[in-house]
């Protein structure tokens, strides 16, 4: 852990591959008891993550913008190329 006036970096410890990352806030207690209770890595819990569109609907039946469809869209591709979900 490395500490400057005006951040803390702290190392991620369930990567295979660890590396610092730049800390600006903190959760509050409360919210890290909830997510330990939850069980699993956030890696692990993405791989359980359903997808949004598997049926393909227009983004406004959805609710969504086109913009926004694209985005969690490319970020599901992203999981999946970087194999944390299946």
């Amino acid at each position: 852990m490395k500490a400057r006036a005006s951040s803390l970096a702290l190392p991620m410890g369930v990567i295979q591959n660890p590396a610092s990352r730049e800390v600006f806030t903190f959760h509050r207690l409360e919210t890290h008891k909830e997510w330990l209770e939850q069980g699993g890595s956030l890696r692990q819990r993405l791989t359980e993550f359903p997808l949004l569109n598997p049926e393909k609907h227009p983004a406004v039946d959805l609710g969504l913008r086109d913009c926004q469809e694209l985005a969690i869209g490319n970020l599901e591709a992203s999981f999946k190329h970087k194999n944390l979900v299946p």
